[in-house]
């Protein structure tokens, strides 16, 4: 805080005591949960999750909190702490094929910043969640979570033609694939 005394040439005296805050930190994202399909529920992304092709996905919702955010009566004159969610924002971009994932963004309150996605059933591939933060004294602060959606089915090959003969099974070659989450080796 601040104290200090003033003492004119005539010995009048006045007082003044105010406090402040030095905000240098950025808002973060509560528990550093994002949620899926729903304003923050129980559905969550956690890094490295896959979703399949059964999945819809409709939004991608964070909260987020501000340390310093205080109201003006606890602190003193004229602060006004906390999150700016007008400025923060939600991209969501595939790095598989490298293109924007579209959506609209808005708030909800003062805390939850709301993505909802132009097409529930994104392009397969690995999906990367941005976050940036602001608060009301300029401060950023950044974080991202990636996940898998594919809705591609696995691939397969086989050695023989239709309707080919042979006499024995080790001349019998099968192979299968995914290129976007892999094959599970419980079903091979």
């Amino acid at each position: 805080g601040v104290y200090v005394v003033a003492v004119d040439n005539a010995g009048n005296t006045t007082t003044l005591t105010d406090s402040f805050v030095i905000d240098s930190v950025g808002p973060s994202v509560i528990g550093s949960t994002f949620y899926v399909n729903n304003r923050g529920g129980d559905s969550t992304i956690t890094e490295g999750k896959i979703f399949g092709a059964t999945t819809v996905i409709d939004s991608i919702v964070v909260q987020l909190t501000d340390s310093s955010s205080q109201v003006t009566s606890d602190i003193g004159f004229k602060f006004n702490g906390g999150v700016n969610l007008t400025a923060s924002s939600i991209s969501v971009t595939n790095l598989t094929s490298g293109q924007s994932v579209g959506g609209t963004l808005s708030q909800r309150g003062d805390s939850l910043l709301l993505f909802m996605l132009t097409d529930s059933t994104p392009v397969s591939g690995n999906i990367q969640v941005q976050v940036t933060a602001f608060d009301r004294a300029g401060n950023q602060k950044s974080e991202a979570r990636t996940f898998k959606y594919d809705a591609e089915a696995p691939f397969y090959g086989i050695s023989l033609d239709t309707g080919a003969k042979v006499n024995r099974y080790d001349k019998v070659v099968v192979s299968v694939g995914d290129t976007v989450t892999g094959v599970s080796t419980d079903t091979l």
